[in-house]
């Protein structure tokens, strides 16, 4: 005797795409939360400046991916042992103050090449030791962001940059309008993101919270870039 049938599973659905506001609608739903003294216009350019980042990350997906994050990786370690040796190198190898580096001329007709064949610009200046530490430290970050990236997922998420572009900016528009962006699901950032989205009864909150950790990683660089600048003497920076 067979046991009890086994409940037949319903088929699996493939999930209904989102119906989402047309950007005038947009627009108006964005203006409510805003309230008094918000200007249409205003709104507009931020509306269309995310649909053109958007777009601009939906371009970068199609890279390649994965040649690009390994890249930036080996880069990254690269530029990490060259930061670290030039921040322990002796006196002699930093230069004077108020001087850059500078390849001498050697003659009419001299060309300086590198070992790898590259030419070497003659007589020009460069920056100051701490100048070109500080730019190697930007270009760390940089390699740093697409290391770290989520690139490499097979699977397009071209929703998902909607979405956090939606929320840069909202975040945009509460610092134009002296909104504080909480990290509340009904709060003005997280409705405004859903707005903007075309998605008003979304829940952002996710989102958000993601664009205001971005934000606090990229105040502490720029912090960090301030503070190298002023260990840089003021007669450096002016030359």
């Amino acid at each position: 005797m067979s046991g009890p049938a086994r409940p037949s599973r319903e088929p699996r659905r493939a999930a209904k795409p989102e119906s989402l506001l047309p950007p005038e609608r947009r627009v108006d739903e964005a203006m409510k939360i805003l309230g008094e003294g918000a200007q249409r216009p205003e709104v507009e350019v931020v509306l269309d400046s995310v649909a053109k980042a958007s777009e601009k990350w939906k371009a970068i997906r199609f890279l390649e991916s994965g040649r690009l994050k390994t890249s930036a990786k080996h880069l990254c370690a690269a530029l990490d042992k060259v930061i670290a040796l030039m921040e322990e190198a002796p006196a002699a190898l930093r230069t004077p103050l108020g001087m850059g580096y500078s390849v001498p001329e050697l003659g009419i007709g001299t060309e300086v090449v590198d070992k790898r064949g590259n030419p070497i610009p003659v007589g020009e200046v460069f920056p100051s030791h701490d100048e070109l530490l500080r730019h190697l430290r930007a270009l760390r970050w940089h390699c740093q962001f697409w290391a770290s990236s989520k690139l490499s997922q097979k699977q397009q998420k071209g929703a998902a940059d909607d979405k956090r572009m939606a929320a840069w900016g909202a975040l945009i528009l509460c610092k134009e309008h002296g909104i504080r962006p909480t990290k509340t699901k009904n709060g003005r950032f997280c409705r405004l993101a859903a707005a903007l989205y075309g998605h008003p009864s979304a829940n952002f909150l996710p989102h958000c919270q993601g664009v205001l950790k971005k934000r606090e990683a990229r105040q502490k660089a720029a912090d960090e870039v301030r503070e190298g600048l002023a260990k840089i003497p003021a007669e450096v920076r002016e030359a």
